[in-house]
């Protein structure tokens, strides 16, 4: 699970800090931005723009300002602040304002502010590029100067030609800023093997524990696929627990996925069980997009079906004794642990004998009313309060309870990377895969949950929530 480290990196209250002025600092450009696309438009002074034209920009000034903001946002203009390269602050910064003008031109033109000349609109949109782009530069270049003693550390499985052309690349590429720590030989290479210097070598798989402690070690990158079942489990499992992300290169991901998808599920094949983290996450900017379109979607359905939840909760109330709702602990992204809420389908104090147990679909403790609330997953309904809240997403893997998920995780080598992402109402396994009541049907809706972290994108989301709707008509109930 990836946490932060307060002896590696920034403290969040810092993090927070430096958002905030960032955040402030790219406003204050955006206003001044416009300001000077009015000077350069009318040969004005920049505090006197023309009283008409500039009182049709002062009526949608606001949302401009908001918009850019959301914009810079969603194409990640706020995540990794000291780990991009300028190629990389350029292009955001080009596409953040190309489509916040574009937005902003359609706005003017619908609200009928034609006194807001578009050739300011367009002199607007090079100015904030400029400036962002510098600004973006500069912060960028600060805060890599004082966090310098706080690059993230990392440690090389393997010592292969490989494995040494990996740990070369990511030390010295710009994005990551990464120190390469050394490397570790696997149990199946000999002494003989290394294709590396010999100094740079700090021990084998039996000594990963102690190498990581003594050198401070944020993450540890799997530079082959030649991996045995026992060699990955003994990583994953040395690593769990710690303040250390493990990762693989996509390319040996696509070989580690490979051998999941086509290898049996069995207690015995470690192979069938095992989730990873490519070490370039792409889709940052869609993470921005989605927590907006989560709480635009939440609020109307709220705003939609609240007549409904009264009703639901008036014949929960009449057809069985109890609360209403029912509340639960889940552990949410990184591990964090939240109160899920939902309307009640099964019977008061239903675990008290059998203790946390897994639904299944003709579940005995389910009463009439709460079996159709679970075909609709009309008793989902109050978790909308829970994505309101950014603990959860609309879609993504379900959330399981703790006791679950530390069972889990003792049985399934990687599990814990199923937290890398918020959890949600519906997933691509719930519209996929049955419910999972055992270790081994865990295995198989790991799977799916695996597929989704790799794919995740706003028309996938748009296809899952499709199909849930599509699940509910068919009346197959949730999965």
């Amino acid at each position: 699970m990836t946490r932060l480290s307060p002896h590696s990196r920034p403290t969040r209250l810092l993090k927070k800090i430096f958002t905030f002025f960032i955040v402030s600092a790219d406003a204050a450009l955006v206003i001044f931005a416009d300001l000077a696309a009015f000077t350069l438009r009318f040969g004005t002074d920049i505090a006197h723009p023309p009283p008409k034209n500039f009182f049709a920009y002062f009526e949608i000034a606001t949302f401009i300002i908001i918009l850019r903001l959301i914009c810079f946002y969603v194409f990640g203009f706020y995540h990794s602040l000291r780990s991009k390269t300028n190629f990389e602050i350029v292009t955001n910064t080009l596409r953040a304002t190309s489509a916040s003008t574009i937005i902003i031109i359609v706005i003017a033109f619908y609200f009928r502010t034609f006194a807001y000349p578009r050739t300011v609109i367009l002199i607007s949109w090079a100015l904030t590029t400029a400036f962002l782009t510098l600004w973006h530069i500069v912060i960028q270049a600060v805060l890599s100067f004082i966090f310098q003693e706080l690059r993230i550390s990392f440690l090389v499985i393997g010592t292969d030609k490989e494995a040494q052309r990996i740990g070369l690349h990511i030390s010295k590429d710009a994005m990551t800023k990464n120190r390469l720590v050394g490397y570790v030989r696997l149990l199946s290479e000999s002494q003989g093997d290394d294709s590396i210097d010999t100094s740079r070598v700090l021990g084998g798989l039996n000594d990963l524990e102690e190498i990581i402690k003594r050198h401070g070690v944020n993450e540890v990158i799997i530079a082959t696929n030649k991996l045995s079942a026992l060699e990955l489990s003994r990583i994953s499992r040395t690593v769990t627990g710690r303040d250390v992300t493990l990762k693989l290169l996509p390319g040996i991901y696509e070989a580690v996925i490979g051998n999941i998808i086509t290898s049996p599920v069995s207690a015995s094949n470690t192979l069938s069980s095992i989730m990873v983290s490519p070490v370039q996450t792409t889709y940052h900017w869609y993470r921005g997009l989605k927590r907006i379109i989560d709480l635009i979607i939440s609020t109307v359905v709220l705003a939609v079906f609240w007549p409904i939840m009264i009703l639901i909760a008036i014949l929960i109330k009449v057809t069985s004794p109890g609360l209403v709702l029912y509340k639960q602990e889940r552990v949410g992204l990184h591990g964090k642990r939240f109160t899920i809420y939902k309307f009640r389908t099964m019977h008061q104090n239903a675990e008290e004998e059998s203790g946390p147990v897994w639904a299944s679909i003709d579940d005995p403790r389910i009463t009439p009313l709460g079996k159709f609330l679970r075909l609709t997953r009309l008793d989902e309904l109050p978790q909308l309060i829970n994505v309101i809240k950014n603990e959860m997403s609309l879609v993504g893997p379900r959330p399981e309870r703790p006791f679950f998920v530390e069972e889990l995780m003792k049985e399934i080598p990687f599990y814990v990377e199923r937290l890398s992402v918020k959890p949600g109402i519906t997933g691509w396994a719930q519209v996929a895969y049955k419910y999972a009541g055992t270790i081994e049907e865990n295995r198989e809706k790991l799977l799916n949950d695996i597929f989704y972290i790799k794919n995740m994108s706003f028309f996938l989301d748009l296809w899952i929530l499709f199909k849930t709707v599509w699940t509910i008509i068919q009346e197959k109930g949730a999965q």
